[in-house]
């Protein structure tokens, strides 16, 4: 099995790219002509895909360009990486060792779970305080129909 080289790769990119770019711009135009309610013409459609073309072959030179300026991949730049971390964790383990975290953890765990409890109190509270208000709302409202229907009825028919 042979493998694919790079410029294979990257024309075939090239080219699904451009073949979904232009059904995407197709799409478009269907969706411009609709709000407009007018149709393209075949000179107008022309002009656009050839701008839009430009504009792409344009984006795809650049990326050639960079693709090719680029630096090869260096392994030892990821070993130097994953060396920086490991050193990185080790500190961090001897700190958290150093700091005596195990006789804070409890203290931690105990101060969460107040402020958890502290909050669920505050939300409970928050709501029995809304339906109170949304009760009395309802009441003044049922209250105030029946003096409005009240006053009406004294006024209209006063005998």
């Amino acid at each position: 099995m042979k493998l694919i080289r790079t410029p294979h790769r990257i024309l075939t990119v090239f080219f699904l790219s451009l073949m979904f770019f232009f059904i995407a711009q197709t799409f478009s135009f269907a969706a411009k002509d609709k709000k407009k309610g007018s149709v393209m013409t075949e000179v107008e459609l022309q002009s656009e895909l050839m701008s839009y073309a430009d504009r792409f072959a344009s984006i795809i030179t650049q990326a050639f360009e960079d693709y090719e300026t680029s630096k090869p991949f260096d392994i030892k730049e990821y070993q130097d990486t994953i060396a920086e971390v490991t050193t990185l964790v080790e500190t961090t383990n001897q700190l958290v060792g150093t700091v005596g975290l195990e006789k804070l953890l409890p203290e931690l765990v105990k101060a969460v779970d107040q402020v958890g409890n502290e909050g669920e109190e505050l939300i409970d509270h928050s709501f029995r305080q809304g339906v109170l208000l949304i009760l009395i709302a309802m009441g003044a409202y049922v209250v105030a129909r029946l003096i409005y229907n009240f006053l009406n009825q004294k006024i209209i028919n006063p005998s």
